[in-house]
């Protein structure tokens, strides 16, 4: 159907949902701007793509494109916040680094340079678990997974990252096991 359609159809559809798609992306990314971005984007791809798609709604397509990529572009913008330690600290996760049951001294940096050898899929659902402090089911909406699917990357990401620690320390220390 979206393949038939013409600059001037297209348009019409989009002039009557553009202030709905605007309140649907800032709903989720509590930012006027980067809302118009990610609805801009989201209908250029569709108008791009058309000829490729086979879109039966376009309404309904447009609507949950948009909704999708304010979901992907939030997730990405948690993911690229710069590693700061005061956040660390904020957060009180400088105190895990400082108990004595802590088998490892170690500081942050070392701490983000391990997150970033993970997939990709992992960092994001750590880091906001732990960094976004949120619960699995909002993971889970945000990254558009099941909870399942969270609570598992999280879970592969601290078994890797405990690996890699050790591994690490190791080969620093051969008292440590």
């Amino acid at each position: 159907m979206a393949s038939q359609i013409s600059y001037e159809t297209f348009n019409k559809e989009v002039a009557g949902m553009r202030s709905k798609l605007l309140r649907v992306a800032r709903s989720i990314l509590k930012d006027e701007h980067e809302a118009e971005d990610v609805v801009h984007d989201t209908l250029l791809n569709i108008w791009r793509s058309r000829e490729r798609s086979n879109i039966t709604n376009l309404r309904a397509y447009i609507n949950r494109a948009v909704w999708v990529n304010s979901l992907k572009y939030k997730a990405q913008k948690i993911y690229l916040v710069p590693f700061e330690p005061d956040l660390i600290e904020k957060h009180g996760i400088q105190k895990a680094f400082n108990e004595e049951e802590s088998a490892f001294d170690l500081t942050p940096g070392e701490l983000e340079e391990a997150l970033m050898k993970l997939p990709l899929a992992q960092q994001t659902a750590l880091r906001l678990r732990y960094y976004g402090s949120m619960s699995f089911n909002e993971i889970s909406k945000a990254l558009n997974i099941s909870i399942n699917t969270a609570s598992s990357r999280c879970r592969y990401a601290l078994q890797t990252l405990r690996q890699k620690i050790r591994i690490h320390y190791k080969k620093e220390d051969k008292n440590v096991k």
